[in-house]
């Protein structure tokens, strides 16, 4: 982590939310693959997850600071590393995710998650649909999500190249 981001961090709680969350998934990084491979451990790795987004919501937040919603945060990180998206693009790609969590996990995870007029997203792109979606869903949904078990390691990355994205171009 770049040194601006730890010693101007968006808060004491955003730092401690990140070392701790890194901290247990850790944890579970050392534990055998047959324990992590049921719908409580799923479970559990949405919430691991959900909280690293909390911490991206916060560090983007603290640069976006007129704005409170996650799109609007989406957007001005998307924006200042020079791969936009609109407001407009962002909803289908929230629309993706609402109709079909698991489909649009994939694709983003794959690099095939399209918004209108049919655009296929670049990596950073999804990625940021990835923790947009994955935001949400922590948010409003406690039921479990197949694709966060099975590809765990994948959307943890994923997460993690866009909190190094946000402290890359906002901080």
């Amino acid at each position: 982590m770049k040194h601006r981001f730890i010693d101007t961090p968006p808060s004491v709680d955003t730092v401690f939310l990140l070392t701790y969350t890194i901290a247990r998934l850790r944890k579970i990084a050392e534990l055998p693959g047959h324990v992590t491979s049921n719908p409580f451990a799923g479970q559990l790795q949405l919430n691991l997850l959900f909280d690293v987004t909390l911490v991206i919501d916060t560090a983007i937040k603290n640069k976006n600071q007129t704005q409170w919603q996650f799109i609007d945060h989406a957007e001005h990180l998307l924006a200042a590393a020079g791969h936009p998206l609109t407001i407009q693009q962002l909803g289908d790609v929230n629309a993706q995710f609402k109709s079909n969590f698991d489909a649009a996990l994939q694709s983003a995870l794959d690099g095939s998650l399209t918004v209108q007029p049919n655009a296929t997203l670049d990596r950073l792109q999804c990625d940021v649909a990835l923790a947009y979606g994955l935001r949400n869903r922590g948010a409003h949904n406690l039921a479990t999500a197949v694709t966060v078990r099975d590809r765990f390691h994948a959307v943890q990355e994923a997460l993690f190249r866009v909190l190094c994205a946000t402290i890359d171009y906002l901080y």
